[in-house]
């Protein structure tokens, strides 16, 4: 991004990755580039004469991420590098950045390569531990949807596709950055007792890493914005609603932490706003993905149609809606299937089913999979069942005679009888004819 005079660019350097700082901030002021500030992954520069200068980027242990930006150990140790020849420029967190034109060694508080790696280590681990913490949500999270679940919402949500890409492309993301740590810190434990100097990884590996970051970024904007065309439902303006909203939640997140780092409060203070201010943000911002997704499963991004638009009702097996009938539904579609629920009761008579339609087979044997797994993961013992349906309809049922699928080439129906009066091959033949064999011509969306 440039301005007059003004240049901003994204490069997340992590502590251990000070080598690359150095080797990068040194080319950019050949460039007549000077740096001159570092807003979290933002590195600001100011347009001057080209220089050859010599950048220090080095790793403060003694002062904490929950200090204030010029606490009293951050200000000691800057007079006493100046003290040495270096300029300071700025701080991030526990790096504190100088340069200088003279051809000295940089000066460092360290007193050996051992110390060095120990605080690189911890000023590092802090943000890979954020990562690693971050990774095991998402992947717990994408368990419970994808394993756990049935998985039907997931995959005819236009939102649930995102959400669950979006934590696909973040835990690859983390993984890459996780990676990169463990193999420094093994290079350098191994270096540093061979009693050789640490050494951090060079501005051509960091930059390949924040491309692929960009570039996953870059996906998932594009992910959004498909969505948003794609989806001509009622849920459009919910969708942009949450957007905004999300958009607000880190804005204001990031306001309230300059304000505390502008504030001279105690490393105990800002360590309580901090955690507590991250606590508040990640319930909001799970507050907001939770009722939005769930107004978009009530409301949102539902097609509510009248009774009779359905295929196959209760009425088809000569029973009459009761009072507490249930509507019949069809949920928002996504660029991979759609989900259509059906449900009606009559005094103990009661019909429900949910058929997941789509075109393409390995979304069908996906869900075929998931629906099976979770029906028998509560003990409902599903198997399959000889039926005089054709051979590429499949049909599995429990014991109980009360859940039954049905599998065809591009749908997955899952219904539950429990009708008194109705057989078994009654209830299979009337759901092919009415689900199945009627519209085997229709087009799959």
């Amino acid at each position: 991004m440039w301005g007059k005079g003004r240049k901003i660019v994204f490069l997340n350097l992590l502590p251990y990755e000070c080598g690359a700082a150095e080797e990068y901030l040194s080319k950019m002021a050949q460039r007549g580039w000077l740096l001159k500030n570092v807003k979290g992954t933002f590195l600001i520069f100011k347009r001057s004469e080209p220089k050859i200068l010599r950048y220090s980027v080095d790793v403060l242990n003694k002062i904490s991420i929950f200090d204030h930006k010029d606490s009293d150990e951050a200000l000691e140790y800057r007079e006493y590098c100046e003290a040495a020849g270096w300029n300071y420029v700025c701080q991030k967190g526990k790096i504190q950045i100088f340069c200088t034109e003279e051809q000295n060694e940089a000066v460092s508080i360290h007193t050996d390569e051992q110390e060095k790696l120990k605080a690189v280590f911890k000023a590092s681990f802090y943000d890979v531990g954020m990562q690693i913490l971050l990774t095991l949500i998402f992947v717990f999270n994408l368990y419970v949807s994808m394993v756990l679940g049935n998985s039907s919402f997931i995959l005819s949500s236009n939102m649930g596709l995102l959400s669950e890409t979006g934590m696909l492309i973040l835990i690859a993301a983390n993984i890459i950055e996780i990676t990169s740590f463990i193999i420094w810190f093994v290079k350098n434990k191994i270096r540093v007792k061979d009693n050789k100097l640490m050494v951090f990884n060079d501005y051509k590996r960091v930059k390949a890493k924040n491309i692929i970051k960009i570039s996953f970024s870059f996906v998932i904007l594009l992910l959004w914005i498909a969505i948003l065309v794609y989806d001509d439902s009622n849920g459009d303006q919910l969708n942009i609603i949450m957007f905004v909203m999300m958009l607000a939640l880190i804005l204001i997140a990031v306001c309230v932490k300059w304000f505390i780092n502008n504030k001279r409060y105690s490393r105990n203070t800002n360590r309580g706003l901090l955690i507590g201010g991250n606590i508040i943000l990640i319930y909001l911002m799970v507050s907001v993905i939770g009722i939005f997704a769930f107004r978009q499963v009530i409301e949102g991004n539902i097609y509510t149609a009248p009774m009779e638009t359905a295929n196959l009702t209760i009425e088809d097996f000569g029973y009459k809606d009761g009072n507490n009938s249930g509507p019949h539904f069809m949920s928002d579609k996504s660029v991979l299937a759609q989900e259509v629920e059906y449900f009606s009761d009559n005094d103990d008579n009661r019909l429900s089913y949910n058929i997941l339609q789509s075109p393409y087979p390995l979304v069908i044997k996906f869900y075929q999979n998931r629906l099976i797994s979770w029906h028998n993961r509560y003990d409902n013992e599903l198997n399959k069942e000889s039926t005089s349906l054709p051979d590429n309809i499949k049909v599995y049922r429990d014991k109980k005679k009360r859940i039954y699928i049905f599998v065809s080439h591009n749908k997955v129906i899952d219904a539950i009888k429990e009708l008194k009066d109705t057989s078994d091959e009654e209830f299979i033949d009337k759901v092919y004819d009415k689900l199945i064999k009627n519209q085997e011509k229709a087009a799959d969306f």
